[in-house]
């Protein structure tokens, strides 16, 4: 079995779905940053529970690192028919890099709570 680790960016937030058999996924890109000019885009799925619960969380600029392994998809591309791959990485643990106040400040706020002058009570 193969196995890799990846530190990076987000680089969109993720596409979370729900498969027909109930299974969660979330998809999305990591950038590697290989030095000044060079960065890998790694696609990457977390599957199951950790998508359900960690999807929301997953967006654009948060810094992660990823484990799990590696493989290869082929398909025909539509235009020009060429054989096409790319890889694409089963994450099996992530740590979520970024602040609690980064979270905090990228979740939507609930509307502010407003009470009532006693007043206007009618008991």
């Amino acid at each position: 079995m193969n196995s890799i680790t990846i530190a990076g960016i987000v680089g969109k937030d993720a596409e979370h779905r729900v498969l027909n058999d109930g299974t969660h996924v979330a998809s999305f890109s990591i950038a590697d940053s290989q030095g000044k000019d060079k960065t890998i885009w790694w696609n990457v799925n977390l599957w199951g529970r950790k998508a359900e619960s960690l999807h929301a969380y997953i967006i654009k600029g948060t810094k992660v690192t990823v484990s799990g392994s590696v493989s290869e998809e082929t398909w025909n591309d539509k235009t020009t028919g060429e054989v096409r791959k790319s890889l694409r990485v089963k994450v099996s643990d992530i740590l979520l890099q970024s602040n609690r106040q980064d979270f905090q400040e990228s979740r939507p706020k609930p509307p502010p709570v407003v009470e009532a002058p006693e007043e206007d009570i009618p008991f």
